[in-house]
């Protein structure tokens, strides 16, 4: 069996916001993930569609200044 961890958000529009992602959300992604919980994803409705981002990336992209406000912006999510 493998744990996995999901946080669940929908987006209505291009911009994904990484302030979405809460502190007890970070706290409880970083604890699962140390503990050697890999499988850690935020899934994000965007039109009816669901993408899974690896919290890995959330974590890597939270540490670039620039990134901090907006995850998403003008890229297309069908990429």
């Amino acid at each position: 069996n493998m744990p996995y961890l999901f946080d669940c958000k929908t987006c209505d529009d291009d911009v994904f916001r990484l302030s979405r992602f809460e502190d007890n959300q970070k706290l409880s992604f970083d604890k699962f993930y140390k503990t050697g919980n890999k499988n850690c994803f935020i899934a994000v409705k965007h039109k009816e569609k669901i993408y899974l981002i690896a919290y890995e990336t959330l974590a890597f992209l939270g540490k670039l200044p620039i990134l901090n406000e907006f995850l998403f912006e003008n890229v297309s999510w069908e990429g």
